[in-house]
């Protein structure tokens, strides 16, 4: 065998290993393993790409092991100056589990063969995405501005004494003059 024909195959095979799957692992402090679950669902089934089209989110929910499958495919016009713009299209198979530890934390995998910093990306976007679900501004609404003034009660749903009723009105007389 030839030097060139074991540097290619060495190459080969270090290519192979690096375009294999990616893992990350994400930890939750201050928040329970049902909150973590009920914003991970969403995540998965609601995903916000900021310069991408999504095409297809298939989410596939495993509530009895705490996992997602999602299988999603992407799109975009990449442009670059003074060329023709590119259309790339992604396909990712992701895997998310929830570990019921304390604090609790979201193991996720690409399941498929990319690049693994467009892997890694995929689940970074994701645990941002879940990190702002869980952020107390996501799960406390703002209170609104009183329309009255400072120190105006903002609940609108305040207890009001029930009215006065009215008097009977007098009978008319039948006496018109």
């Amino acid at each position: 065998m030839s030097a060139t024909h074991s540097t290619a195959g060495t190459l080969l095979a270090t290519l192979v290993l690096l375009a294999g799957c990616t893992t990350k692992t994400a930890v939750f402090p201050d928040r329970t393993p049902e909150q973590v679950w009920t914003v991970m669902v969403a995540a998965a089934r609601f995903p916000d790409y900021s310069d991408w089209t999504i095409m297809s989110n298939d989410v596939w929910i495993d509530g009895n092991y705490d996992r997602l499958e999602i299988h999603r495919r992407l799109k975009r016009d990449y442009h670059q100056p003074q060329l023709e713009p590119v259309r790339q299209v992604e396909t990712y198979d992701l895997q998310f589990v929830l570990e019921r530890t304390e604090p609790p934390a979201i193991t996720g995998t690409v399941r498929n063969t990319v690049i693994p910093v467009k892997g890694a990306a995929q689940l970074d976007l994701y645990f941002e995405q879940v990190r702002a679900l869980l952020s107390p501004t996501a799960i406390e609404p703002s209170m609104p501005e009183s329309p009255i003034g400072v120190g105006a009660d903002p609940d609108p749903l305040v207890d009001l004494p029930d009215p006065e009723p009215e008097p009977d009105p007098e009978p008319l007389s039948g006496d018109a003059s």
